[in-house]
Parts: structure tokens; sequence; C-alpha cells
């Protein structure tokens, strides 16, 4: 079996997905394909981790999505930014930077011998 690596936006697979559900809820598509690629796309999207911190003002026993729900039920949490996300952000930041400023290198370099 031969393996195809394919590099999709996280919004095009939201897109997509919301596309499926529409056409299934209208039943005008075969069930059974639309399934499939929902899945598949379910699949996909949870390989994706988002790492979320909530601030809450009472005991909560909910954990992962049911948190979503509950808070938005009652208040009892907020979405607080991440430390971490700011680290791996900003960890991205420096790699892009440090990548102009070796492409700035280059073509100076380049230029240097051209004059030379």
């Amino acid at each position: 079996m031969k393996q195809k690596e394919v590099k999709i936006g996280l919004g095009e697979a939201i897109s997509r997905l919301m596309h499926i559900e529409a056409i299934r809820a209208s039943r005008l598509g075969n069930t059974k394909e639309l399934i499939a690629e929902r899945e598949m796309l379910f699949s996909a999207l949870n390989n994706i981790k988002l790492d979320l911190l909530f601030n809450c003002n009472v005991e909560i026993s909910n954990e992962g999505i049911d948190l979503f729900e509950e808070s938005a039920n009652n208040s009892c949490c907020r979405l607080n930014s991440n430390p971490k996300n700011k680290i791996v952000s900003k960890q991205l930041r420096n790699i892009s930077e440090e990548k102009i400023e070796n492409k700035k290198n280059r073509k100076t370099r380049s230029s240097r011998r051209k004059k030379g």
C-alpha cells in the first residue's frame, strides 16, 4: 500500500466537515459515503491538540469538550491564555525570524561575491 502525504488547511477541513453535515442533515447525499468521509475528517482533526487553560470559580467535574458546554450553560469558567501556547508561539516566531535572517545573510554574501 502506498502512502501519500496531504496537507490541507484547518479551515478547509472544518469547512468540508460542515458541508458534509449540511448534506447529511438535508438527506441529499449517500449517507454511507458521507459518514465515512466525516469519520476520516474527524480522525484527521483530532490529530491536532489544543492546550487550553480554563479559570473556574467553582469545582468542575467535567473535562475535555464537556467543559465548554458546562461553562457556556452556567458561566462557571472562562477560557484563559495558556502560557504553554505562548512559549510554542514564541519558538515558532524565533524560528521564522532565524530563517529570514539567514536568507538576508545569504543574499548579502552573494551580492559581495558578485561585486568582488
